[in-house]
């Protein structure tokens, strides 16, 4: 089951936008930000989630490659908590970084942004359309086949609902998992108190 009852606590912060002037808008710690800019400075580490042969033909600089598909199952919904924090491992992500989203599609992009948000990064920012890569564009790079870096930054758990719990307020609980991860990516952008989100049938 992906949902467990919480066996870490954090306090989600504030869904807040950081604008710099002429810089693209990146979201406040403990926040998810969308954004149609792709200029990055060295503090923003990009992941793409297109598919593999995509990434490392033609990415943004810097870019790690890992394909939305690696982070789901058959089903549909999200690889345990466990596992897709061990990925994030794999691509050099330990939690307390900045990361920009980006994909073919901007629904992918906003589905693992959610899952990030979720796992504990810091901070998250979504490309809000689809990644376009300059002509002699360099490629990103693949994941290694073990953890880079030991993802340690405690999961948002209070905001995950197990199938038979009960919740007041906001709940996001129907549709596809795909679905309800872009949904709750664009609550947490829009609102300051995010909704709650049931995976689990």
């Amino acid at each position: 089951m992906i949902c467990r009852p919480p066996c870490m606590r954090m306090f989600c912060g504030a869904a807040m936008l950081a604008a710099v002037a002429g810089a693209p808008a990146y979201a406040a710690s403990g926040a998810i930000a969308f954004t149609d800019q792709t200029r990055i400075d060295a503090q923003t580490h990009v992941v793409d989630v297109r598919g593999s042969k995509a990434c490392e033909r033609a990415s943004l600089t810097g870019a790690r490659c890992l394909p939305a598909a690696d982070l789901f199952a058959a089903d549909g919904r999200p690889v345990d908590f466990h596992t897709l924090r061990w990925l994030f491992g794999s691509i050099g992500l330990s939690g307390h970084e900045r990361v920009l989203v980006v994909a073919a599609d901007a629904g992918d992009a906003a589905a693992v942004g959610a899952l990030l948000f979720l796992a504990g990064q810091r901070e998250v920012a979504v490309l809000d359309r689809p990644l376009t890569t300059p002509a002699g564009a360099s490629g990103g790079s693949g994941r290694n086949i073990t953890r880079e870096t030991v993802f340690t930054a405690p999961m948002r758990d209070r905001l995950l609902l197990a199938a038979p719990e009960q919740a007041s307020g906001a709940v996001i609980d129907t549709g596809p998992a795909v679905a309800r991860l872009q949904r709750f990516a664009r609550h947490v952008a829009n609102d300051a108190q995010p909704a709650r989100l049931r995976l689990s049938p």
